[in-house]
């Protein structure tokens, strides 16, 4: 893992001593494609009508997630110089061989494959009832294993339909990482061969959430497993002033960092947000202007996709491209079934005339 703290270290991006904040890495064999750190998301409230400019979701793992499409996006279109992907003789394009694709993650991911965390803190969960149709919200019920949840927050919080980072890497796992703009161009999907946290944070929950929770209700294999791997005792030390969470728990004084960061060294890209938006902008000045919205947005991945392989000139929406991909969606929806409640989620849709080519 000493490349990836390395590259972060490299963006001297110094967390305050009150806050904590959560670190993961899409690496190709050992070297991190992006790093990213965030541990927030936007309330559903927020993002209505956010037409494709607002990141819902900016827990780090998810946004590890988008970073690696669009890393991908940028690579087909120089794909003569890609070191991990090549155009195909059918047109369309793979993964080159011996590539394999692992997600780090510096924290047990929220949701289900943390509770027992939560149990050995005997908190109280919150008292609602609850169906099995739904989704939980956050911690309630913690001692409810194997349901899907919805992010983490405080209870008064506004209501986030956004799923927990184990439920939506347990999806991942099934489905695997290209989404809705980048894996038609593929030949075939491509898939984790890991996900690796720090050894002293492994428990059982993990091998629950990714494994025996959708094993007796899905057809497909997970093609994931789960890795522990040690952090050298020098990161630790060069890491504990910038509160990578749980390298050491934090204290009950600490909230989550309201930045996340986006790092893709091979691109020399790199970018902060707040709110779902690049930070310094504000979701009413995005809405207004239709400026200040974030490289990994919806919007942008769309942009660069149509560069490569404009969709299909009957297609007038974002949602519309989404429900077209029938053998895509078919796999997703029995993959979400086996996980257990996922219950709704907003849906961002946008006309795809909105989205200039550049």
């Amino acid at each position: 893992m000493e490349s990836v703290y390395e590259s972060y270290l490299k963006s001297k991006h110094l967390i305050p001593s009150n806050k904590f904040t959560v670190l993961a890495s899409i690496l190709a064999n050992d070297q991190p494609l992006c790093i990213t750190t965030g541990v927030k998301c936007v309330p559903d409230s927020k993002i209505r009508n956010s037409q494709g400019m607002i990141l819902h979701d900016s827990h780090a793992e998810i946004l590890a997630i988008r970073a690696f499409n669009y890393y991908i996006l940028k690579s087909l279109k120089d794909i003569e110089n890609s070191l991990y992907f090549e155009k195909l003789s059918s047109g369309l394009y793979g993964v080159k061989s011996d590539v394999k694709f692992s997600l780090y993650i510096s924290e047990i991911p929220c949701g289900d494959a943390s509770l027992e965390n939560l149990m050995a803190k005997n908190s109280e969960p919150w008292k609602h009832d609850f169906t099995d149709e739904n989704p939980l919200r956050g911690r309630e019920y913690y001692t409810e294993t194997g349901l899907v949840r919805t992010k983490p927050g405080r209870a008064d919080s506004l209501l986030s339909k956004s799923k927990s980072c184990s439920d939506k890497l347990t999806l991942v796992t099934l489905k695997g990482l290209l989404n809705c703009l980048t894996q038609d161009l593929f030949e075939d999907q491509i898939y984790l061969d890991s996900i690796i946290v720090p050894k002293h944070l492994f428990t059982d929950g993990l091998k629950r959430c990714f494994t025996s929770r959708v094993a007796k209700n899905f057809s497909g294999i997970s093609k994931t497993t789960i890795v522990t791997a040690e952090v050298e005792d020098t990161y630790n030390k060069k890491l504990s002033n910038l509160n990578l969470g749980r390298l050491e728990r934090p204290r009950e004084n600490e909230k989550g960092f309201e930045l996340a960061t986006v790092s893709v060294p091979s691109l020399n890209f790199y970018e902060t947000t707040t709110q779902g938006v690049r930070n310094g902008s504000s979701i009413k000045r995005v809405r207004k202007t239709n400026t200040g919205y974030s490289e990994l947005s919806r919007k942008v991945l769309l942009q660069l996709r149509q560069e490569i392989h404009p969709l299909p000139s009957n297609i007038s929406s974002y949602q519309e491209w989404k429900m077209s991909l029938k053998e895509y969606q078919n796999f997703k929806t029995a993959a979400k079934a086996a996980i257990g409640n996922w219950g709704e989620s907003t849906k961002d849709d946008f006309q795809i005339e909105q989205v200039k080519i550049k």
